[in-house]
């Protein structure tokens, strides 16, 4: 993934803020003082994707929202991402307490909206699809990673890279068939795998057969049934 623009708008420290990341060249690093907001930049992306928040502020997005706007005021993270030469729009908008006119509170739920465009952003369409089909369309077919690889892989919190390598053999290996399209070779793998264990049945099919005829039909017998019958023939021969 190749992120592209990220707004923040009324998110964590940022008021209304944008980064313009193909400016930035295909390096680079981001770099402030503790609390001036590198974190959630990078906690905005997380949460345009797949509407959390990771570590121990998962589930608990409306913290994500900024201290200084007013209650009418809307947060949202809007991101433009690309991945094997596609790009995807994706703008997310935070659960948070509204006050109505008539003094009531009410919790506005949270919204996201996705586009894809082919022509390099010049013209996008809308993916049409409820919260949860918009998430599992962003999950399963466009990043194919779940929130916890995402984080474990591409987003690792500081300290946190030492856990992959943690992780057993099973688990680093799946990880690894979503990061990568091995699905040709993995199907590759299998038909192998399947024709080997076939040769394997019939092999031990031929072999009990072969047993089987060597037991009713004893090798020196024949051997011995053979020579007489040449020396029969012999015979005849003779006569």
């Amino acid at each position: 993934m190749k992120p592209i623009k990220l707004t923040m708008v009324n998110i964590g420290p940022f008021k209304n803020e944008s980064i313009d990341f193909d400016t930035l060249g295909s390096m680079f690093l981001i770099s402030g003082k503790t609390g001036s907001g590198k974190t959630t930049i990078f906690d905005s992306m997380t949460f345009a994707l797949y509407g959390n928040l990771p570590g121990s502020r998962k589930g608990h997005q409306e913290e994500f929202r900024s201290d200084f706007c007013s209650e009418k005021d809307e947060s949202y993270v809007d991101f433009t991402f690309s991945i094997d030469n596609h790009l995807f729009r994706v703008n997310r908008s935070l659960p948070y307490q509204h006050i109505k006119k008539n003094g009531e509170s009410e919790t506005k739920p949270q919204k996201v909206n996705l586009w894809t465009s082919v022509d390099s952003g010049k013209s996008w369409e809308e993916f049409s699809g409820k919260l949860k089909q918009v998430n599992e369309k962003i999950e399963k077919d466009i990043i194919r990673l779940s929130f916890e690889e995402f984080n474990k892989i591409v987003l690792l919190p500081q300290g946190a890279f030492s856990q992959f390598f943690k992780q057993s053999s099973k688990e680093r290996s799946e990880t690894l068939q979503n990061l990568f399209p091995v699905d040709t070779w993995v199907k590759i793998k299998d038909a192998a795998r399947e024709k080997a264990n076939s040769c394997k049945s019939e092999l031990s099919a031929i072999e009990n057969q072969i047993k089987v005829f060597q037991e009713k039909h004893k090798i020196e017998d024949l051997e011995i049934t053979i020579q007489s019958e040449k020396e029969e023939l012999e015979n005849l021969k003779k006569q």
